[in-house]
């Protein structure tokens, strides 16, 4: 009677396991797209499924704040382009292709202007000034410098916050 009962425990628990198959593992990255638009430092994250292999991050250009974990930081050169960046586990693999350009400053109402002023950047990220008068000057470049502070600030925060307990390399 024992093993009978034994017997049916095992059937039913060999039936139960017939209709659950587990995902075959996996590996993708977030946020993705095609292209990834970026304007300046941009957390990326990879999600596996059923592994619990060590993740790998190289770049094609610009730089990471790490090479390996779930979330690096990734920082494009200055400039306008393109890059991609692939993680691995294992054997599985994942890419984003990534299209950088400086942010632009938008079409707000500059206090000061009085006349049409040109700001445009150059592949190193150096805003190149155009306006008609030289009194147009000094608002143009504090509107410069606060895009490029606020830049700076968005790459602090995007380099402190690389993931829980890390902190980005030198």
């Amino acid at each position: 009677m024992r093993s009978l009962i034994f017997a049916i425990a095992g059937a039913l628990v060999s039936f139960s396991a017939c209709g659950t198959t587990d995902p075959a593992p996996s590996l993708t990255i977030t946020p993705s797209g095609s292209p990834l638009q970026i304007t300046g430092p941009t957390g990326l994250s990879a999600v596996l499924v059923n592994t619990s292999a060590e993740v790998t991050w190289t770049a094609s250009s610009g730089s990471l704040s790490s090479d390996k974990g779930l979330h690096v930081v990734f920082t494009p050169p200055p400039g306008a382009g393109t890059a991609s960046v692939t993680a691995k586990a294992g054997d599985l693999m994942a890419s984003v292709d990534i299209a950088m350009a400086p942010p632009t400053l938008t079409g707000k109402n500059i206090p000061g202007l009085t006349a049409p002023v040109t700001v445009q950047y150059d592949a190193q990220d150096i805003p190149h000034i155009g306006c008609a008068a030289l009194v147009l000057i000094e608002p143009i470049l504090r509107a410069v410098w606060r895009r490029n502070l606020a830049t700076l600030k968005r790459q602090v925060e995007a380099q402190t916050t690389t993931g829980p307990g890390r902190l980005p390399r030198p």
